[in-house]
């Protein structure tokens, strides 16, 4: 079994999947600090990321995702949304597991594609083909690491935050911890 801090809900999926509203929600119901790791890019820089990424390029944008994500390991009893991207560096996905229980929240790629998230990705491809070879390479190497798999199809958010909430109780039930949280 992995050592998962388990005061902490870690947010992953695809970019638009829901990550930063569902967060938030969720952290108000668990009166718990949110913590989105791309507006932390951002403030910091006084940049969206995706002027950052265009000025800088992915390499730099990854390496500051990387900052953020490590500064975040002694963080407790937060929920965190983390970029889309965060996936790509491999030194980030291996500690992932180990900031909390990690939730994916997977959202149609069609739908996404639908929505013009690809338009608004600072790393997606621009052609849907490419862009779907991407998501689904992404979302491959998001399974091996979540704890919990929300489908985010046709739901609104308080839906998907109620399901997370469903989950999140059982699956700590099931290991062994009691949640103290609610």
């Amino acid at each position: 079994m992995r050592k998962e801090r388990l005061g902490n809900i870690v947010l992953c999926g695809l970019p638009g999947a829901g990550k930063t509203t569902v967060g938030k929600q969720l952290a108000a119901l668990f009166d718990r600090e949110f913590i989105d790791t791309d507006k932390v890019i951002e403030e910091r820089y006084d940049v969206s990321c995706r002027e950052f990424f265009q000025i800088f390029g992915e390499h730099a944008f990854r390496e500051l995702e990387k900052e953020v994500v490590l500064s975040l390991q002694d963080k407790e009893a937060a929920v965190i949304a983390l970029g889309g991207g965060t996936v790509e560096i491999p030194e980030v996905l291996k500690i992932i597991p180990f900031l909390g229980i990690v939730v994916l929240l997977v959202e149609d790629i069609e739908e996404l594609i639908k929505r013009k998230i690809i338009d608004d990705t600072p790393a997606t491809a621009s052609d849907k083909k490419s862009y779907k070879k991407l998501a689904n390479r992404r979302i491959s190497l998001l399974r091996n690491i979540a704890n919990i798999e929300v489908n985010c199809n046709n739901k609104n958010s308080n839906e998907i935050s109620q399901e997370i909430i469903e989950k999140y109780t059982k699956y700590t039930s099931s290991i062994g911890i009691l949640n103290q949280d609610r």
